[in-house]
């Protein structure tokens, strides 16, 4: 590859709108140096290129230089579109990502989430982090868990279809081991009992339909003003080996946040990983923690947004 020298500009993904901010170039010394806008260089103009963190586009961009000094314009030469956001484009505007279980008799479907572009590259971005031998075919992503079964999402046409059954509390899409299977002896029939992973409430369900006959622990209200927020931000935290740092960023509706933790949730059982969840109510962040067998700490931070964000 050689080397090359960095310039740090503030770019508009053309692709996505994330803000990109270091570029790499071949048009200077080539010694590793960093340029910032203002800085004296040896050039008419500086041919820059970088890959977006989040929809993983490279683009190539041509820096003005004027009088000797780099300024802020720039033109943007070439966009290569990434696997992710190509495949989106032929979609549409909204997709929907179903789980899937490899099974004998074919596939099961295990969760599907109905997402827009900018949500469903997110959650690409959480699945390469959590499964960093993913491999892609067409519109699928096949994954091993921890114990060899095998799984793929699946980007698909949008559709209304929701998680048979969910928390009719906050939304939550549950998964059959979360539930207690009891019977009710005055009418004879079968429910599940449950108490929702999210939200904290106390349930009984039927095998289909949720149904909210009682709430043993409400749900706080920092967390209600959360869910019902037009714009809410989610920040994916990991612990390495000097601090808790983050390292993915997505923004979404209050009212689709427990769907799609309910998704992130069932990625997270995939790995083996050991979940352990606690809530923090009280504070600005409302959090969930869950420890990695190797007692790696992992969380999800929401927090209110203003205003939607590329």
């Amino acid at each position: 590859m050689g080397m090359f020298d960095y310039v740090h500009i503030h770019v508009k993904c053309p692709v996505c709108g994330h803000k990109l901010k270091n570029f790499q170039t071949k048009s200077l010394e080539n010694m590793l140096e960093h340029y910032r806008i203002g800085d004296t260089v040896n050039a008419d103009r500086i041919h820059a290129y970088t890959s977006c963190p989040f929809c993983h586009s490279f683009i190539d961009i041509e820096i003005k230089v004027e009088n000797g000094k780099i300024t802020d314009r720039y033109d943007v030469i070439s966009v290569k579109r990434s696997w992710i956001v190509e495949t989106l484009e032929k979609i549409g505007k909204r997709v929907t990502l179903t789980l899937y279980e490899g099974t004998s008799s074919g596939w099961k479907n295990v969760i599907s989430l109905n997402l827009n572009n900018h949500e469903a590259i997110a959650i690409h971005n959480i699945l390469k982090n959590l499964f960093p031998d993913l491999h892609t075919i067409g519109r699928e992503m096949f994954l091993l868990s921890k114990d060899s079964r095998l799984y793929k999402v699946s980007l698909e046409e949008p559709e209304s279809r929701e998680s048979d059954l969910t928390c009719a509390s906050c939304g939550m899409p549950l998964a059959k081991e979360d539930l207690k299977v009891g019977r009710d002896l005055l009418i004879g029939e079968s429910y599940y009992e449950f108490t929702c992973p999210f939200c904290g409430a106390f349930q009984k369900a039927g095998l289909k339909k949720p149904i909210n006959l009682k709430i043993k622990s409400p749900m706080k209200k920092v967390m209600k003003q959360l869910l019902e927020s037009d714009t809410v931000q989610l920040i994916f935290y990991r612990e390495g080996w000097k601090s808790i740092r983050a390292f993915m960023s997505m923004q979404t509706s209050g009212r689709k946040t427990s769907k799609i933790y309910g998704f992130i949730r069932q990625l997270i059982k995939l790995r083996g990983d050991i979940i352990k969840e606690s809530r923090i109510g009280n504070l600005p962040l409302w959090m969930i923690f869950w420890r990695r067998k190797d007692e790696h700490m992992l969380f999800i931070a929401i927090r209110r947004k203003s205003k939607p964000e590329g």
